[in-house]
């Protein structure tokens, strides 16, 4: 005859468990709350802040949300004015916040469009399908900030419910990093078209580009933040490891090189012009300014006698002192003084 063992041990055990999964679960929904609560008063508290300096900064119907696994701080729509300078900018949905479990990787996201106005310019309305950024957090500045946009269209408005498209952009990422004091900036982007009426109604290419620059020293831009960033920049130096422009006809141009800004603000550096396929280049420049046509193709023959590259392309090399460029002995002009 067989015994079975009571099964009351193995039910308790499994009570026991469910009654601490539930404690912990309200434990972490009070905690959640309460940290939500706090930063939803600091978002609050920042924003007064920001008008006490003259900037108004608006934020309509200011929450948290996120619950169980985020926090985020979300504005319906947002809006920022300062009246002084006469710049302004008012967009939609704003959301800005954390994973539970990644509290130093912050993530926003706006939703378009947005209205920009800036002194000297017609009013600007900017859409698109995404834009999204991301900062790693750190101390005293962020170690990586990221920015990513997907079909960008940018309209004058000239009227408060009409707008002209000037100009649209397939996709747009700028990434700016702080490594071995550097700062690094890396962006790319794709698929840029103009209107027609900007560009004499005529079809031109579309553009594709990519920046790579470093900038030297980050700690003394950092100690300087509270200047103008042109100024900030006095004192600096860096290196373009590559900028390039590419239409979509098979033209490329491409700079890189040293340069430095002195304490006057004036530009120094010695930076090399590379060109693929200078004809297609030059077909751009004639569809574009037509009553420079001999010009553009006396140009183009004096490229063809330049210097060229391990690529067979032929290369510029530019010298700046002092603000003042020259490709040789020949004068180019004189850059403006940050």
């Amino acid at each position: 005859m067989s015994m079975t063992q009571p099964a009351a041990p193995s039910r308790k055990k499994l009570k026991l468990l469910y009654v601490l999964l539930a404690l912990v679960a309200a434990l972490y929904t009070a905690g959640w709350f309460y940290l939500a609560n706090k930063v939803e008063i600091r978002a609050a508290s920042d924003l007064k802040g920001l008008t006490a300096k003259g900037i108004n900064v608006q934020c309509e119907n200011l929450k948290t949300s996120g619950y169980p696994l985020k926090l985020d701080v979300v504005c319906e729509s947002i809006s920022w004015q300062q009246k002084s300078e006469g710049i302004s900018f008012m967009a939609g949905r704003f959301s800005s916040g954390s994973a539970i479990y990644a509290p130093m990787s912050l993530n926003n996201q706006l939703t378009g469009p947005a209205f920009i106005n800036l002194p000297g310019l017609e009013p600007l309305e900017i859409d698109w399908n995404s834009f999204t950024s991301n900062a790693r957090l750190a101390q005293p500045f962020p170690t990586e900030i990221s920015l990513k946009s997907f079909d960008l269209n940018i309209s004058l408005r000239s009227e408060p419910t009409a707008s002209e498209l000037l100009s649209k952009l397939e996709e747009l990422e700028i990434k700016l990093s702080n490594e071995d004091n550097n700062f690094n900036l890396d962006g790319r982007f794709a698929g840029l078209e103009f209107a027609a009426q900007l560009i004499n109604r005529n079809k031109m290419p579309e553009i594709d580009g990519l920046v790579n620059i470093a900038l030297f020293d980050s700690q003394n831009l950092l100690d300087n933040r509270n200047l103008p960033f042109p100024e900030n920049l006095r004192g600096q130096s860096g290196e373009i490891k590559q900028v390039m422009i590419s239409l979509s006809n098979g033209a490329v141009v491409s700079l890189s090189g040293p340069f430095s800004v002195n304490y006057d603000g004036e530009i120094n550096g010695q930076i090399k012009i590379a060109l693929t396929n200078p004809p297609a280049l030059a077909q751009v420049a004639q569809t574009l300014f037509p009553e420079e046509s001999n010009n553009i193709a006396t140009l183009l023959f004096a490229i063809s006698a330049m210097p060229k590259d391990e690529n067979g392309n032929p290369t510029l090399d530019v010298t700046i002192k002092d603000g003042k460029a020259n490709a040789g002995f020949i004068p180019l002009g004189r850059l403006p003084s940050l």
